[in-house]
């Protein structure tokens, strides 16, 4: 019963993101954004790689959050979204169309948190700010997905 139920979720959550986000992109030279990778919702491995990216997404923020002692709050709530992203990985991992091993997807997971933290970095203006990046591609897709999930 479980399984139905995070099955009809995710469709949903896709069903929502494709017609929010199906008409723009933008191609970075290491990884494509989030942008490209809706529109192959169907497919699971995407979906699965949605996900992952999602939960980096999210934890990266977290890291970024806790440089100020006013943020600890803040800190926990990306925290827990990042949470159940990797919660959406692990499930959908466990399907027989994806069956990714959950050490992979923590790799995975890891690896895009670095790339994230890089990218930042790579974009970050003198005064501070961010001038652009995958990371302010990616976040409001992510934050889309979560979005649409409290509603379901």
């Amino acid at each position: 019963m479980k399984v139905l139920t995070y099955r009809g979720f995710i469709f949903s959550c896709f069903i929502l993101l494709s017609l929010s986000y199906s008409s723009f992109a933008r191609t970075d030279t290491d990884m494509q954004s989030l942008n490209l990778l809706i529109e192959q919702v169907q497919d699971k491995k995407a979906q699965l790689v949605i996900f992952k990216r999602c939960a980096a997404v999210y934890l990266t923020s977290s890291s970024t959050a806790k440089v100020r002692p006013d943020t600890a709050e803040f800190e926990k709530k990306l925290k827990g979204v990042a949470k159940f992203f990797i919660f959406l990985s692990t499930e959908l991992g466990k399907s027989d169309e994806v069956n990714q091993d959950s050490n992979q997807i923590e790799k995975d997971i890891d690896n895009l948190y670095s790339y994230y933290l890089a990218d930042i970095e790579k974009n970050k203006n003198a005064d501070g700010s961010f001038a652009d990046g995958l990371m302010q591609d990616d976040l409001p897709i992510c934050s889309s997905i979560y979005e649409a999930s409290k509603t379901l």
